[in-house]
Parts: structure tokens; C-alpha cells; sequence
């Protein structure tokens, strides 16, 4: 049986359920999940865990990613933290073998953005639109 790993970083506790009903559907996937916090709710499902390291920039976290994947042969990865920076960089993951589980930037970046969202489905006439303020 082919195992594939998958990586989730830095989620919030709702990965939990996701990770749950990965592990109560399918056998073949081995969970690796990371975060700054060693005991983050979701470390209990992960078959295994790590600690991340604190960064000081972006660009230092990325390359953290794309070495934690060639490393640990990562083939899927299901990324939280810094989400938009990483869906630039989604070639250089393609080229070591890993699949990034998000949509492109741009896409990335629109719906990342409350502002940005309610323009796209205003522009689109996509759904109920609730009346909102933008506060600065």
C-alpha cells in the first residue's frame, strides 16, 4: 500500500475535525502536523508532531517549509500560516514532489481579504450580499 504524507503547519484547532475525518476515511495517509504551540489540540490525531521554530521573516518560514518537505518527503501539504505568502512559491514545492492543497495567488489573495471578497461577489452578482461597513 502506497502511505502518502501529508503536512499541515500551524492550523487552528478546527484542523481537527479535518484531520479526523482524513483518518477515519482513508488509511493510507500518514498525518504530520507542526505548530509554535507543542500542545496545539490537533497534535493528538497527527502520527507525528514537531514544534516549530519562531522566524523573523517571511522568506526564512518559506524556506523552513520547502526544506521540512524534501525532508520529510512530504507529497501533500495543507499550509495555514503565511497561506498567501506560500501560494507564490508553489512551483518551487511542485518541483521537490509536493502538492500544495490552495489555489493560486491571486485567487488566495482576494478571498484572504474581507474588502476584496465582498467586491468580488458584488462585481460577480454572486449571492446575497449583506449591507457592511469598512471601517479604518
Amino acid at each position: 500500500m502506497n502511505v502518502k504524507k501529508i503536512w499541515f503547519n500551524h492550523w487552528f484547532s478546527t484542523v481537527y475535525h479535518i484531520i479526523n475525518m482524513i483518518k477515519n476515511d482513508e488509511i493510507n495517509f500518514y498525518i504530520i502536523g507542526t505548530n509554535e504551540r507543542p500542545n496545539a489540540v490537533y497534535k493528538s490525531l497527527c502520527d507525528e508532531f514537531y514544534v516549530e521554530p519562531t522566524f523573523n521573516n517571511t522568506d526564512d518560514y518559506i524556506d523552513y517549509c520547502l526544506n521540512f518537505c524534501k525532508k520529510n518527503k512530504i507529497e501533500i501539504f495543507f499550509p495555514r500560516r503565511n497561506l498567501l505568502e506560500i501560494s507564490k512559491k508553489i512551483s518551487e514545492f511542485n518541483s521537490i514532489g509536493t502538492k500544495v492543497f490552495i489555489d493560486n495567488y491571486s485567487e488566495i489573495s482576494t478571498f484572504n481579504d474581507k474588502e476584496k471578497t465582498y467586491k468580488f461577489f458584488t462585481d460577480k452578482k454572486i449571492g446575497h450580499i449583506p449591507n457592511r461597513y469598512t471601517i479604518n
